[in-house]
């Protein structure tokens, strides 16, 4: 070493090819670290959202209150101040409203609950649709138009087929 620091440019996109990505949000469920990747991966590539808005939480606080539990007896206040704002690589934080979908559906609490992967819970059927594929039962099939190929998920546990759900390449 001589002292000088050499900065190597990494790509910040490790998954090559990857130019979009989408994300299914559900209203007051969707803030703070999916709202950070979300910014996040905005200046990178296409972030498509399905479901409804987001909460828009694009700061962050840390708790200030008295610790010693002997004080804490006579002094029961705290604070949360804001502390920073988030920033993407773009210097954007533009979403204190939220992020709005690009494709908007609600879930209703009457909707059944799907395990994770199932090709009937809305949000994913709708994104699956939107990507043009298209869900029959367990089959999922690929329109003409879609613009991915697509290869089964392998469990690292057993090498077998996971619930024959679909990564995209």
């Amino acid at each position: 070493m001589d002292g000088r620091t050499v900065l190597e440019r990494v790509p910040i996109n490790k998954l090559i090819g990857l130019n979009r990505i989408y994300v299914l949000t559900a209203s007051d469920r969707t803030a703070s670290a999916s709202e950070l990747i979300i910014n996040g991966l905005k200046p990178y590539m296409n972030v498509v959202l399905i479901g409804t808005t987001t909460v828009g939480k694009n700061v962050g606080s840390v708790i200030l209150y008295e610790r010693d539990p002997q004080k804490q007896k006579n002094n029961t206040w705290g604070m949360l101040p804001i502390v920073f704002k988030i920033m993407n690589a773009a210097n954007s934080s533009d979403y204190g409203n939220g992020f709005v979908p690009d494709v908007e559906v609600k879930e209703h609490q009457e909707l059944p609950i799907f395990p994770l992967g199932d090709t009937e819970e809305v949000m994913l059927r709708t994104a699956l649709t939107h990507i043009g594929v298209r869900a029959e039962g367990n089959n999922l099939r690929a329109e003409k138009t879609a613009p991915f190929s697509f290869r089964p998920v392998i469990s690292s546990i057993d090498l077998t087929p996971a619930r024959k759900n679909v990564v995209l390449d």
